[in-house]
């Protein structure tokens, strides 16, 4: 049985602001039914990315399969990359080691793209890719795929978790709030400097970003 969700008491208006954010965040992709040409793993701090994408990679047909991360604003101080990390957890939980190409230089989402297409460097014809990542970042993940790598149809995936079992999971839930807030700012501001692909922010997310920023969760906003 899982425990009490331990985050600070938020009111109804931002527990609601919140799960607006968070159902924005997702794209809802459908089930991947055929092949894909790579299937993409983005490290990071979140160690249950590495886990889920262990299940996929042993559950779906692919010709590549690459994790990519070196070290992050987060991850910046650790004595491992993020790919190599990611790496041994999924290869612990059954995914071949030869199958696995690891790009060991990106920090950020425009990153995860970009030296990937650089690893594989025309080796094979990438025509579909899924990545797998946190849930808070599907949507910023498919605009950014399809702005650094536009001739390649995304498809995005995440664990299918609920927003409270996922606080409830989380090492630090405050710092995981304040990211989803800050990756509002960020598909805003990120493509105004041309990082991915711009699109409209529904209106009731704005409302409950702003719900979020008075709140005070702004550690992760763009300055």
């Amino acid at each position: 049985m899982k425990g009490p969700l331990m985050i600070p008491e938020l009111s109804d208006d931002q527990w609601n602001a919140l799960t607006t954010i968070w159902n924005f965040h997702h794209v809802n992709a459908r089930q991947i039914e055929d092949d894909i040409d790579l299937l993409l793993v983005t490290g990071s701090h979140d160690e249950r990315v590495a886990h889920y994408a262990a299940q996929v990679a042993q559950n779906i047909q692919y010709k590549q399969l690459v994790i990519s991360g070196g070290k992050g604003k987060i991850t910046s101080e650790s004595n491992k990359l993020e790919a190599s990390r990611f790496a041994a957890i999924m290869i612990n939980e059954g995914v071949s080691k030869e199958s696995i190409l690891l790009e060991k230089r990106a920090s950020n989402s425009g990153e995860n793209f970009l030296f990937t297409k650089e690893l594989l460097d025309s080796s094979i014809d990438i025509h579909s890719g899924l990545v797998i990542t946190k849930p808070y970042m599907e949507r910023r993940m498919l605009l950014t795929g399809r702005k650094q790598w536009p001739e390649v149809q995304w498809y995005i995936m995440s664990e299918p978790v609920t927003l409270e079992d996922y606080l409830r999971d989380d090492v630090d839930p405050i710092r995981s709030i304040n990211l989803m807030v800050g990756d509002v700012d960020r598909i805003t501001k990120y493509a105004d400097r041309g990082f991915m692909e711009r699109m409209v922010i529904p209106d009731d997310v704005s409302v409950a970003f702003r719900i979020m920023v008075d709140a005070g969760f702004t550690t992760q906003l763009l300055r």
